[in-house]
């Protein structure tokens, strides 16, 4: 399901990423990820440069990263732990306090645990690969997770 398009502005050195259907409120909630990161997590994601969320279709504008997209080949082991740190950041730098709902976004825990397993279900990783033992190893770890019934940072 294509979800936006993504537009180029080398000159600028800016994307420009247009939601083409916004009834769950992506654009808004990309917009505040952006912001929150940059504030929290300066030069780990692209820069929010602006946003308009109530344009037809809501367009949010960010700087361009620089280097090689690493989709469509494997990574190298350096890449796997360097993206293992960025991403282990990106959960980590954003103060709970601060990460509230926008409109559309899921609103129950159950709620949330059923669209990760779908999503994780429908991955299809390369067999034996890291992605697929990170996946076994997360579907593992949701289906044991009893304790997300109380989980005060996942409440509502």
């Amino acid at each position: 399901m294509v979800t936006h398009s993504l537009s180029f502005d080398q000159d600028r050195q800016v994307v420009v990423k247009r939601y083409l259907g916004s009834t769950r409120g992506e654009a808004a909630r990309e917009w505040r990820a952006l912001r929150l990161l940059a504030d929290h997590a300066p030069r780990l994601a692209p820069e929010p440069v602006s946003a308009d969320l109530t344009a037809d279709p809501p367009a949010v504008v960010m700087s361009l990263l620089p280097g090689e997209p690493l989709g469509g080949q494997s990574l190298t082991l350096p890449q796997e732990h360097a993206l293992a740190t960025a991403v282990g950041q990106l959960w980590q730098s954003v103060p709970v306090g601060l990460v509230t709902s926008v409109s559309g976004e899921v609103d129950t825990r159950a709620h949330l645990v059923q669209e990760v397993q779908a999503w994780m279900a429908s991955a299809e990783p390369a067999p034996g690969s890291t992605v697929a033992g990170a996946l076994a190893a997360g579907a593992a770890w949701l289906a044991g997770a009893a304790w997300l019934a109380g989980a005060a940072w996942l409440a509502g």
